[in-house]
């Protein structure tokens, strides 16, 4: 029994010592130099590094073919812009799949132009609930009893869909009493029984709330795809300031805006620039979506840059390196202006994410001006080896003289899979 015993634990520790010296072994090492993701530029090649037996490459889509170390990926006759290779061992177990990134060049015009937001929701967005005064005294809010909460987008009435709120106001009154409305939270609608009743002072039939069915505000015009005819702003959605939900569109125009006046930014108050437009005056374009990832639509004419008048390569996120870069932003008469800044901080993403960096304002006119990123900035493409790699996005609220930035590729991404 003891002797049954000693071999099995001898067994056990040979097994071991074979594990970790594998693990350290020429073809291990081989394995793990092979990168997640290789990238090829158009009308460039890539040499897949050496692996070593018992490990060898395979395209999944391919039967049987194996690579050595001076094959291209370019060679490989992979089709998709997203292909895979896997690595096996001893030809028949998947161990790693390395994913083929194909890389065109896209040329598109920077922005850096202060612009107005004009939009109307599409349904109506309730931003509060309150008591009403009935000829029986003061009650609860109907809608609030119902369900009705802040944030809720009423799409419809008793089945008619609501022009703006005054129209919603008047299909309340008119039904006289019981009204059934079409409530949109996130993707889904609900459908939900509200009592309305007369109000004293009005005399009409409310609900107790408060809707809105447009707003206005101040950005920046990120840049323009001159083959799609399509520009991408701000970087992040454009959301109710009551309720901080994402504003779903119905119709939406931006207007080139004058900078008034700047509102200094610092630690714990976020500053501002305010801008002028009226609606009046010919828009510059429609809007079309409003995402997590900015907010993008159509120009009615070419987009002009003093700075980059024939537009500059986009970068790709694993172009962008932490380093000096520059800001093109409007905070002035003079119009667009490029700043000095510094990129901090990348972070590495594989999809579309935010926060894809964090930038240092370093130039001492901007800081001086407006004591860093403030409101209003938002949108400002951001320039590095003369590549468009991003685009800010939020300041941070303790140091204005940062602030997060998200890839200007993920930009385009997100307009083109809209288009």
């Amino acid at each position: 029994m003891i002797k049954h015993f000693n071999l099995k634990k001898t067994a056990g520790v040979i097994l071991a010592l074979s594990v970790m010296l594998f693990n350290y072994s020429p073809a291990m090492t081989s394995l793990r130099e092979i990168p997640n993701d290789i990238y090829i530029k158009e009308g460039q090649s890539y040499s897949i590094p050496e692996i070593k037996a018992p490990f060898s490459f395979y395209p999944d889509d391919i039967k049987s073919v194996e690579y050595s170390r001076d094959q291209s990926l370019a060679d490989l006759g992979l089709k998709d812009p997203n292909d895979s290779l896997t690595i096996r061992l001893f030809g028949v177990v998947p161990v790693k799949d390395v994913t083929v990134h194909r890389r065109s060049d896209l040329t598109v015009i920077p922005g850096g132009h202060s612009i107005g937001v004009a939009i109307f929701t599409k349904g109506v967005l309730v931003i509060a609930t309150g008591e009403i005064n009935t000829t029986n005294g003061n009650m609860p809010s109907p809608a609030a009893m119902a369900g009705i909460k802040a944030g809720d987008i009423i799409v419809s009435l008793n089945g008619v869909e609501p022009d703006n709120a005054a129209h919603l106001s008047k299909l309340c009154s008119d039904a006289k009493g019981d009204v059934v409305l079409g409530v949109q939270r996130g993707s889904d609608v609900e459908y939900i029984k509200v009592q309305a009743e007369l109000d004293k002072s009005e005399g009409i039939y409310v609900m107790g709330m408060w809707v809105r069915d447009s707003t206005t505000g101040i950005g920046t015009l990120s840049f323009y795809d001159e083959t799609l005819g399509k520009f991408a702003s701000l970087g992040h959605a454009i959301a109710d300031i009551d309720t901080k939900s994402k504003i779903t569109i119905k119709e939406g125009k931006i207007y080139f805006s004058k900078v008034v006046d700047i509102v200094e930014g610092s630690k714990g108050e976020p500053g501002e620039l305010r801008g002028s437009f009226l609606q009046s005056n010919q828009p510059a374009g429609e809007i079309e979506s409003n995402s997590e990832f900015g907010v993008f639509g159509r120009l009615y004419d070419r987009l002009v840059s003093q700075i980059y008048p024939d537009g500059l390569p986009m970068a790709y996120p694993e172009d962008v390196y932490e380093g000096p870069a520059q800001l093109f932003t409007t905070v002035d008469e003079k119009g667009v202006q490029a700043f000095d800044c510094e990129i901090i901080k990348v972070n590495r993403q594989s999809s579309r994410e935010s926060k894809s960096m964090v930038l240092s304002i370093t130039d001492p006119e901007l800081l001086g001006l407006t004591g860093g990123i403030v409101q209003g900035m938002s949108g400002s493409p951001v320039i590095q080896n003369g590549k468009l790699v991003g685009v800010i996005t939020h300041v941070f609220v303790n140091d204005p003289t940062r602030g997060y930035c998200i890839y200007a590729y993920w930009m385009n991404e997100e307009m083109r899979n809209a288009a």
